[in-house]
C-alpha cells in the first residue's frame, strides 16, 4: 500500500471516530441542556438547532455517499462558436450579472441589512458564474471542485445574513468565517475522499434552516415573501437538474433541463436582490 493510500486510510479511520464522537456530543447536548426553564424561554433556538443538527447527525451515521460518475453526463453537449457544452456554459452568465449588481448595490450603500454577509452572498453568486462555466466546459470531478466552492460561499453568506437579521445581529457575522471554512472543507473532503455527506449538509441544510428562521423568528424587514419565492426558484432549479435528459427530450433537443436549472437558480438570486432593493426596516422586537 502506498504512502498516500496509508494516509487516506488513517484519515478515514479518524473521521469514523470523529463521526461517532460528534453523534454522542449532539445527543448529550440536546438531552443535557434542555431544562424546563430554558426550553420555555429559548424553545425557538433549541428547535432551530435541532433542525440544523438533525440532518448532520443522520448523515454522519450513514455510510459515505460517493459521487456518481454519470453526474457529468449532461444531455446537451452541443458545441457552438468553439465552446463545448455551449448552452450549459453560457447559461451561467446571469449569475455574474446578478452577483455584480448586488456587489455594486452594496458599494453604493443601498443594501439593507448586514452588508458583509450579503456581500459574501453576492460574491459567491458572481463566482458561481465563473466556476460553473469552467466546470461545464470540461465536466469532471476536478473541475467540479471550482463549481461547488463558490456555491458554498453563496449558501453560507445567505444563511448568515438571515441569521443576523432574525436571531442576533452579531451571530451571523461571527459565524460567517467559520461557516465559509466549513463549506470549503466539505468540498475538499468530498474531492479527496469521494464522500458527499458533509457537502450535502452545506448545500441542503440551508433549505431547511431558512424557512425555519422565517417561521420561528420575526423579520426585521419587509418583503420577506420574496425570500420564499427565491427558495421556490432554487427547488424548481434542482427539479430541472434531476430531469435534465427528460426535459431535453420533451423540448425536442432545443434546451436541456440543466440549462434551465441555471436560469431558475439565477432567478432566485434576482429575487433576493430585488428584496434587498425594495424592503424597509420594520421595528419588530427580537425574540429573546
Amino acid at each position: 500500500m502506498s504512502a498516500t493510500a496509508d494516509l487516506r486510510f488513517d484519515v478515514r479511520c479518524a473521521m469514523i471516530d470523529v463521526d461517532a464522537t460528534l453523534c454522542r456530543w449532539l445527543i448529550s447536548f440536546l438531552l443535557g441542556s434542555m431544562h424546563a426553564s430554558a426550553l420555555k424561554r429559548h424553545w425557538r433556538h433549541y428547535l432551530l438547532f435541532l433542525i440544523a443538527a438533525a440532518p448532520l447527525l443522520i448523515l454522519v451515521c450513514l455510510p459515505p455517499i460517493h459521487q456518481d460518475a454519470s453526474y457529468h453526463e449532461f444531455a446537451d453537449t452541443r458545441r457552438f462558436l468553439g465552446v463545448p457544452n455551449f448552452a450549459d456554459v453560457v447559461s451561467n452568465a446571469p449569475f455574474l450579472i446578478v452577483g455584480l449588481a448586488g456587489i455594486m448595490l452594496g458599494a453604493c450603500g443601498r443594501l439593507t441589512g448586514y452588508s458583509i454577509c450579503w456581500f459574501t452572498f453576492f460574491l459567491g453568486v458572481s463566482m458561481v458564474s465563473v466556476g460553473s462555466g469552467y466546470y461545464h466546459w470540461h465536466p469532471n470531478n476536478d473541475s467540479l471542485v471550482w463549481d461547488r466552492l463558490p456555491m458554498t460561499v453563496g449558501f453560507i453568506g445567505l444563511l448568515m445574513a438571515i441569521v443576523s437579521e432574525s436571531v442576533h445581529p452579531k451571530l451571523g457575522t461571527i459565524l460567517l468565517f467559520p461557516g465559509l471554512m466549513l463549506g470549503a472543507g466539505s468540498v475538499i473532503y468530498w474531492h479527496y475522499f469521494n464522500d458527499l455527506r458533509f457537502y450535502a449538509w452545506v448545500q441542503y441544510g440551508p433549505l431547511l434552516i431558512l424557512p425555519a428562521l422565517l417561521v420561528l423568528f420575526p423579520s426585521q424587514y419587509s418583503h420577506k415573501y420574496m425570500l420564499v419565492i427565491a427558495l421556490a426558484c432554487y427547488l424548481l432549479a434542482k427539479l430541472f437538474e434531476v430531469f435534465d435528459r427528460e426535459v431535453f427530450a420533451i423540448l425536442r433537443g432545443s434546451v436541456a433541463g440543466h440549462t434551465i436549472k441555471h436560469l431558475w437558480a439565477a432567478a432566485g438570486c434576482l429575487c433576493i436582490l430585488q428584496m434587498l432593493r425594495k424592503r424597509q426596516f420594520v421595528n419588530v422586537k427580537r425574540v429573546a
